[in-house]
């Protein structure tokens, strides 16, 4: 079985986080836990991590205004931050508390004229 959820905002990667974030947050540590507040509320019903049998984010990215031809980079990877493995463990600490058992993951960063990013779990049939 496999669940899509379309986010429409940008990924980011996670921070990393210091003890002192607990009491004085930097800005990027507000701003994750605003993204990571958003994304939960777009993902409704996941599966459990044991039953997860793949991963895959998509992440599309706007161009910025310097570059000229914007519509010809379209669809070509985006090579600049946020790097994906911080995306990847972005998405799987918003989405579960224990992801170690999901061992499949595949990130892919695009530009695009609209951004958002695209969840797709592949999980395997429940037990029951």
């Amino acid at each position: 079985m496999t669940q899509t959820f379309v986010i429409p905002i940008a990924a980011i990667g996670a921070p990393r986080m210091t003890r002192r974030d607990t009491w004085k947050k930097r800005p990027c540590v507000v701003a994750y836990h605003q993204w990571r507040d958003i994304v939960r509320a777009h993902c409704k019903d996941v599966p459990s991590a044991d039953r997860v049998e793949a991963l895959r984010v998509y992440c599309r990215f706007v161009p910025p205004g310097s570059m000229r031809r914007r519509k010809v980079v379209c669809g070509s990877l985006k090579r600049t931050k946020p790097d994906v493995d911080n995306i990847a463990k972005a998405v799987m600490d918003c989405l579960w508390e224990q992801d170690q058992a999901i061992a499949d993951v595949r990130v892919r960063k695009v530009w695009s004229l609209d951004e958002n990013m695209q969840i797709e779990i592949e999980s395997a049939p429940s037990a029951e």
